[in-house]
């Protein structure tokens, strides 16, 4: 966590959407990566194939009062930092 946002440099805050990365290779198995982050399955992609996740997203984001997404990544492909490029 960097404790700001990427693009708006901005510190978390109430604006803030919370990313979760979840790591299976089986969830992930042929599905399309992202173009900016290697090996990421963009939360869409993921949302649209498991409608359940969809559902724990639109949840979480009712109690928390903010936008959160679950993407995914095979094992051992998740970033150690920000790896947006």
């Amino acid at each position: 966590m960097t404790g700001t946002g990427y693009s708006s440099g901005k510190p978390f805050g109430p604006h803030s959407d919370i990313d979760f990365f979840i790591e299976s290779d089986q969830l992930v198995s042929g599905l399309p990566t992202s173009d900016k982050i290697p090996g990421m399955v963009k939360p869409r992609v993921l949302m649209e194939k498991f409608p359940a996740l969809k559902e724990w997203s639109k949840q979480w984001t009712e109690t928390l009062g903010r936008d959160v997404a679950p993407a995914g990544f095979a094992k051992d492909a998740v970033p150690s930092g920000p790896q947006i490029r």
